[in-house]
């Protein structure tokens, strides 16, 4: 049962839907919002640290891995192709780049190399990327509603011209 009833056209429109119908509907809603939970997350870190600010971003999450239901992955390291290591150049370290920027934002407990050598520690230097996206929930959840909104739309009319 759906969660308008009782008009006979609505009623048989929604027992129509599939789940595939109903997350093509999401999908864009979702999407829009994770550029925005992005650019949010950005903003939150200062402009000196452009490679961690590069590192931020949203990716669609296929139905098939979560769950049978549309989703958006936010966050460090999302959806960044693999870092080359030509620019190390036979250095030691690489710095926060793709493949560790979660480090910025959860630290690291004290690390030693193979052979014993201590390397240190790194605390945390920002609040997480969920402390950052609930403090935008309300503009997000907003997003996402007037996305399914206009979804809901256009599969009623495409349902509509059907029936003619």
């Amino acid at each position: 049962m759906s969660a308008v009833s009782g008009v006979g056209e609505l009623d048989k429109l929604f027992r129509e839907l599939s789940k595939g119908v109903a997350n093509k509907i999401a999908r864009p809603g979702l999407v829009k919002a994770g550029r925005v939970a992005a650019k949010k997350v950005k903003a939150s870190i200062p402009s000196r640290f452009k490679t961690i600010r590069k590192a931020i971003r949203s990716r669609s999450v296929k139905t098939k891995f979560n769950g049978g239901v549309a989703g958006v992955k936010v966050g460090a390291g999302v959806a960044r192709k693999k870092e080359s290591d030509k620019s190390r150049s036979g250095k030691k370290g690489v710095g926060i780049g793709a493949r560790n920027v979660h480090w910025w934002f959860v630290g690291t407990g004290e690390r030693k190399t193979k052979s014993g050598k201590r390397t240190g520690l790194m605390p945390k230097q920002a609040v997480g990327v969920s402390d950052v996206l609930m403090s935008a929930k309300g503009e997000l959840n907003e997003i996402i509603r007037r996305g399914i909104e206009k979804g809901i739309w256009k599969e009623t009319v495409k349902q509509a011209r059907k029936q003619l």
